[in-house]
Protein backbone atom coordinates (compact mmCIF):
# COMPACT_ATOMS: atom_id res chain seq x y z
CA UNK A 1 0.00 0.00 0.00
CA UNK A 2 1.36 3.20 -0.99
CA UNK A 3 2.16 6.01 1.71
CA UNK A 4 2.39 9.66 2.06
CA UNK A 5 6.10 8.80 2.77
CA UNK A 6 6.85 7.22 -0.43
CA UNK A 7 4.94 9.82 -2.69
CA UNK A 8 7.23 12.78 -1.15
CA UNK A 9 10.31 10.81 -1.86
CA UNK A 10 9.40 10.14 -5.61
CA UNK A 11 8.26 13.91 -6.06
CA UNK A 12 11.92 14.53 -4.54
CA UNK A 13 13.65 12.46 -6.78
CA UNK A 14 11.93 13.78 -9.55
CA UNK A 15 12.46 17.07 -8.98
CA UNK A 16 16.34 16.16 -8.16
CA UNK A 17 16.23 14.96 -11.53
CA UNK A 18 16.62 11.19 -11.38
CA UNK A 19 14.76 8.83 -13.78
CA UNK A 20 11.73 7.41 -13.18
CA UNK A 21 12.95 3.84 -13.68
CA UNK A 22 16.15 4.51 -11.02
CA UNK A 23 13.73 5.69 -8.60
CA UNK A 24 11.49 2.64 -9.30
CA UNK A 25 14.70 0.07 -9.07
CA UNK A 26 15.56 2.31 -5.75
CA UNK A 27 12.21 0.95 -4.72
CA UNK A 28 11.91 -2.47 -5.79
CA UNK A 29 15.20 -3.00 -4.07
CA UNK A 30 13.79 -1.55 -0.55
CA UNK A 31 10.54 -4.14 -1.13
CA UNK A 32 7.89 -2.09 -2.59
CA UNK A 33 5.14 -3.37 -5.04
CA UNK A 34 5.11 -2.85 -8.65
CA UNK A 35 1.09 -2.53 -8.36
CA UNK A 36 2.19 0.45 -5.37
CA UNK A 37 4.71 1.73 -7.71
CA UNK A 38 2.68 2.34 -10.76
CA UNK A 39 -0.16 3.78 -8.53
CA UNK A 40 2.60 6.55 -6.95
CA UNK A 41 3.76 6.73 -10.25
CA UNK A 42 0.33 7.65 -12.15
CA UNK A 43 -0.02 5.02 -14.41
CA UNK A 44 -2.52 2.51 -14.73
CA UNK A 45 -1.88 -0.80 -14.36
CA UNK A 46 -4.76 -2.34 -16.16
CA UNK A 47 -3.59 -0.84 -19.42
CA UNK A 48 -1.22 1.23 -21.54
CA UNK A 49 -1.30 5.00 -21.35
CA UNK A 50 -2.21 6.86 -24.41
CA UNK A 51 -0.18 10.32 -24.20
CA UNK A 52 -2.41 13.09 -25.62
CA UNK A 53 -1.62 15.79 -27.89
CA UNK A 54 -1.68 19.09 -25.81
CA UNK A 55 -4.62 21.16 -26.81
CA UNK A 56 -3.32 24.27 -28.48
CA UNK A 57 -6.09 27.32 -29.05
CA UNK A 58 -5.11 29.99 -32.01
CA UNK A 59 -5.41 33.30 -30.71
CA UNK A 60 -8.95 34.80 -31.99
CA UNK A 61 -7.57 38.24 -31.84
CA UNK A 62 -5.05 37.48 -34.67
CA UNK A 63 -7.59 36.02 -36.76
CA UNK A 64 -10.33 38.36 -36.27
CA UNK A 65 -7.46 41.31 -36.66
CA UNK A 66 -6.57 39.88 -40.25
CA UNK A 67 -10.02 39.76 -41.35
CA UNK A 68 -10.76 43.15 -40.77
CA UNK A 69 -8.19 44.08 -42.51
CA UNK A 70 -8.97 42.06 -45.73
CA UNK A 71 -12.51 43.04 -45.62
CA UNK A 72 -11.34 46.81 -44.98
CA UNK A 73 -8.99 45.98 -48.21
CA UNK A 74 -11.88 44.96 -50.31
CA UNK A 75 -14.00 47.59 -49.40
CA UNK A 76 -11.17 50.34 -50.14
CA UNK A 77 -11.00 48.42 -53.58
CA UNK A 78 -14.37 48.77 -54.20
CA UNK A 79 -14.30 52.75 -53.47
CA UNK A 80 -12.06 52.66 -56.31
CA UNK A 81 -13.25 50.65 -58.70
CA UNK A 82 -16.62 53.14 -57.79
CA UNK A 83 -15.10 56.56 -58.62
CA UNK A 84 -12.99 55.20 -61.78
CA UNK A 85 -16.21 54.45 -63.41
CA UNK A 86 -17.92 57.89 -62.01
CA UNK A 87 -15.11 59.58 -63.89
CA UNK A 88 -14.73 57.24 -67.11
CA UNK A 89 -18.18 58.03 -67.73
CA UNK A 90 -18.27 61.75 -66.52
CA UNK A 91 -15.22 61.69 -68.99
CA UNK A 92 -16.94 60.07 -71.97
CA UNK A 93 -20.17 61.82 -71.17
CA UNK A 94 -18.40 65.52 -71.76
CA UNK A 95 -15.67 64.06 -74.07
CA UNK A 96 -17.91 64.44 -77.65
CA UNK A 97 -19.50 67.90 -76.82
CA UNK A 98 -15.68 69.28 -76.02
CA UNK A 99 -14.20 67.50 -79.18
CA UNK A 100 -17.22 69.34 -81.32
CA UNK A 101 -16.30 72.65 -79.51
CA UNK A 102 -12.65 72.81 -80.17
CA UNK A 103 -13.21 71.68 -83.57
CA UNK A 104 -15.24 74.50 -83.87
CA UNK A 105 -12.71 76.71 -82.93
CA UNK A 106 -10.10 75.17 -84.60
CA UNK A 107 -11.67 75.50 -87.66
CA UNK A 108 -12.22 79.53 -87.11
CA UNK A 109 -8.61 79.76 -86.21
CA UNK A 110 -7.46 78.08 -89.63
CA UNK A 111 -9.66 80.68 -91.43
CA UNK A 112 -12.03 78.15 -92.46
CA UNK A 113 -15.71 79.61 -91.83
CA UNK A 114 -17.53 77.29 -93.95
CA UNK A 115 -16.76 74.24 -92.47
CA UNK A 116 -16.86 75.84 -89.41
CA UNK A 117 -20.57 76.89 -90.19
CA UNK A 118 -21.42 73.06 -90.76
CA UNK A 119 -20.78 72.40 -86.83
CA UNK A 120 -23.83 74.61 -86.14
CA UNK A 121 -27.25 73.98 -85.13
CA UNK A 122 -30.21 74.32 -87.11
CA UNK A 123 -30.60 77.67 -84.56
CA UNK A 124 -28.12 79.04 -85.89
CA UNK A 125 -28.46 78.15 -89.04
CA UNK A 126 -32.41 79.85 -88.99
CA UNK A 127 -30.68 83.15 -87.19
CA UNK A 128 -27.33 83.75 -89.06
CA UNK A 129 -26.58 82.93 -92.80
CA UNK A 130 -23.33 81.45 -93.79
CA UNK A 131 -21.61 84.34 -94.39
CA UNK A 132 -21.28 85.39 -90.85
CA UNK A 133 -18.67 83.45 -89.80
CA UNK A 134 -16.46 85.01 -92.90
CA UNK A 135 -17.69 88.30 -91.68
CA UNK A 136 -16.59 87.47 -87.91
CA UNK A 137 -13.43 86.59 -88.95
CA UNK A 138 -12.69 89.95 -91.29
CA UNK A 139 -14.02 91.95 -87.87
CA UNK A 140 -11.58 90.34 -85.40
CA UNK A 141 -8.75 88.92 -87.31
CA UNK A 142 -7.02 87.77 -84.01
CA UNK A 143 -9.29 84.59 -84.16
CA UNK A 144 -7.08 83.00 -87.36
CA UNK A 145 -4.23 84.06 -84.74
CA UNK A 146 -4.84 81.47 -82.05
CA UNK A 147 -2.41 78.95 -81.31
CA UNK A 148 -3.55 77.45 -78.30
CA UNK A 149 -6.67 75.93 -77.21
CA UNK A 150 -7.73 75.12 -73.74
CA UNK A 151 -11.02 73.42 -72.54
CA UNK A 152 -11.38 72.71 -68.78
CA UNK A 153 -14.66 73.89 -67.70
CA UNK A 154 -17.49 71.15 -69.16
CA UNK A 155 -21.44 70.77 -68.33
CA UNK A 156 -23.39 68.18 -69.83
CA UNK A 157 -27.13 68.53 -69.26
CA UNK A 158 -29.55 66.42 -71.06
CA UNK A 159 -28.94 67.59 -74.43
CA UNK A 160 -27.59 70.57 -73.88
CA UNK A 161 -23.13 71.55 -72.97
CA UNK A 162 -21.31 74.14 -72.19
CA UNK A 163 -17.70 74.08 -72.76
CA UNK A 164 -15.41 77.11 -71.17
CA UNK A 165 -11.72 77.76 -71.45
CA UNK A 166 -9.09 80.00 -73.24
CA UNK A 167 -7.58 81.02 -76.04
CA UNK A 168 -4.58 81.76 -76.76
CA UNK A 169 -2.61 84.21 -79.42
CA UNK A 170 0.28 86.22 -80.25
CA UNK A 171 -1.28 89.18 -78.16
CA UNK A 172 -2.70 86.62 -74.80
CA UNK A 173 -4.46 83.99 -73.49
CA UNK A 174 -8.75 85.13 -73.54
CA UNK A 175 -11.73 83.41 -72.57
CA UNK A 176 -13.74 81.27 -74.53
CA UNK A 177 -17.14 79.69 -74.18
CA UNK A 178 -19.22 77.58 -76.67
CA UNK A 179 -22.79 75.97 -75.47
CA UNK A 180 -23.92 73.15 -77.99
CA UNK A 181 -26.92 71.13 -78.62
CA UNK A 182 -27.48 67.73 -79.10
CA UNK A 183 -29.25 66.89 -82.73
CA UNK A 184 -29.58 64.32 -85.15
CA UNK A 185 -26.77 62.05 -82.94
CA UNK A 186 -23.96 64.80 -82.59
CA UNK A 187 -23.12 67.96 -80.84
CA UNK A 188 -23.80 71.42 -82.64
CA UNK A 189 -22.65 74.38 -81.65
CA UNK A 190 -25.59 77.46 -81.24
CA UNK A 191 -23.63 79.91 -79.02
CA UNK A 192 -19.81 81.05 -78.73
CA UNK A 193 -17.88 84.06 -76.96
CA UNK A 194 -14.80 84.77 -77.34
CA UNK A 195 -13.57 88.00 -75.33
CA UNK A 196 -11.39 89.80 -77.74
CA UNK A 197 -13.62 92.92 -77.99
CA UNK A 198 -17.16 91.48 -76.77
CA UNK A 199 -17.45 89.23 -79.57
CA UNK A 200 -20.46 87.51 -79.33
CA UNK A 201 -22.88 85.32 -81.89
Amino acid sequence: MMTLEVQQYINQQKSAGVADAQIRQTLVQQGWAQVDLDQAFGVISTGPVVPQAPLTTNSPTGTTGHKWLKIIGVVVLVFVILIAIIVFFALSATSAPTNAARTFVQDMANNQPDQAYSLTSQAFHQQNSPNILSGLLTQYPDITKISDITLNNRTVTNNTAEISGTVTTSTGTYPVDVKLINESGGWKVYSFHITFSQIKN
